[in-house]
């Protein structure tokens, strides 16, 4: 489910996400949780072996050109903040289910944050 919202100077998005129950070769969400969120801390706080954290780092470079989640307390089970120049996104782990909310437009990556937090606190 997917929620686009368009305002003057705003933009934003509401996405949910849970995995498909009749299909059950469908990724998890806890599994891409993990594989999104999970990998930064591990080779962070020296997980795995050197040539493990190297590789997952090149990948992590490549694929996320350094962007690293900010952890959110309080929202959900876990939150998670990704800065970008557009504006940000804000992941909700709830349940089985994960929200992803976003605002673009005016204002800076901290007003962005605090919208998109109110807005997973109400759902």
């Amino acid at each position: 489910m997917l929620l686009r919202l368009r305002r003057a100077g705003q933009i934003g998005s509401l996405g949910l996400m849970q995995q498909n129950p009749e299909d059950p070769g469908t990724r998890a969400i806890r599994q891409f949780w993990h594989e999104t969120f999970h990998h930064f801390a591990s080779t962070e706080n020296g997980g795995g072996n050197e040539k493990n954290r190297e590789e997952s780092k090149r990948d992590d470079d490549k694929e996320h050109e350094g962007v690293r989640p900010q952890k959110i307390e309080g929202i959900g089970k876990e939150s998670h903040w990704l800065d970008n120049p557009m504006g940000g996104i804000l992941y909700v782990l709830k349940n089985d289910r994960m929200l992803r909310i976003s605002f673009g437009g005016s204002g800076s990556a901290d007003d962005k944050l605090a919208k998109s937090k109110a807005l997973a606190q109400r759902h």
